[in-house]
């Protein structure tokens, strides 16, 4: 269920490069909000400015103007430090290619991100760790390295490594990409369980029209403007619904 008070929002978000053939302008100027608790796509064609503004809404690029409001802090004054620290608390990202550190066991890999959000206790880790886990149904799974994983089960350890930090918003950058259709489907439907069951806000951008049909909400974006917003009115696919992505 959403609520009226946006969790992030952003305002006039412009983005430039200076090159030596002039200046290019990514993002020319995004206005928009996300809400507690829905699932908003971001689609466009590439060299829209899709990947650029999902990474300002991250924090993992900065605007060259404009401002970003997350979970009622303004983040854009922010110095590094305390931006790294706000992202590791606050936001989670879900990447195409799971990006799990190879050499460490599916509970490691979730353990990391409460590392980076400063927490101490070896054993308030390992709970918090295997709780996150087992709601990803990897429960029999918390030893077990990348390599003895599929591609799918990689993914869920990194949508539990995302929300591990009780996230204000979930980054998820084409979570299905390197899915077959099975397994991505059944990515998709956790995600839409988890927004239910955590009331969690997940912003994905993506290529697949399918995922953006499944959303609450699809932005548009072309030659680094908004040039459309939907609202679908649906029901969200019930666990275990098996659907074509296609």
């Amino acid at each position: 269920m959403t609520t009226k008070h946006p969790i992030l929002q952003v305002q006039g978000i412009k983005k430039n490069y200076e090159t030596e053939a002039g200046i290019i302008h990514i993002l020319k100027g995004i206005d928009t909000q996300f809400y507690r608790g829905e699932v908003v796509s971001i689609i466009g064609p590439s060299g829209s400015g899709k990947s650029t503004l999902l990474g300002i809404l991250g924090s993992l690029d900065t605007p060259s103007e404009g401002r970003i409001m997350i979970d009622q802090q303004d983040i854009t004054s922010l110095s590094e430090e305390n931006l790294a620290d706000f992202r590791a608390k606050k936001i989670g990202f879900v990447f195409q290619s799971y990006n799990l550190v190879t050499t460490m066991t599916a509970e490691e890999n979730v353990m990391m991100a409460l590392m980076c959000a400063g927490m101490k206790s070896r054993k308030e880790m390992i709970h918090k760790a295997r709780e996150m886990l087992d709601l990803v149904g990897m429960k029999e799974r918390y030893h077990h390295l990348p390599s003895q994983l599929s591609g799918g089960q990689q993914q869920r350890v990194a949508i539990a490594r995302a929300l591990v930090n009780n996230p204000a918003i979930v980054i998820a950058d084409e979570p299905t990409g390197n899915l077959d259709t099975k397994t991505g489907q059944t990515i998709l439907d956790l995600i839409f369980q988890l927004r239910d069951q955590l009331n969690m806000t997940f912003i994905i951008a993506t290529h697949d029209s399918y995922i953006a049909k499944l959303s609450d909400r699809i932005l548009q974006i072309e030659d680094g403007l908004l040039m459309q917003e939907n609202v679908n009115n649906h029901t969200t696919p019930k666990e275990g619904e098996t659907t074509s992505c296609y």
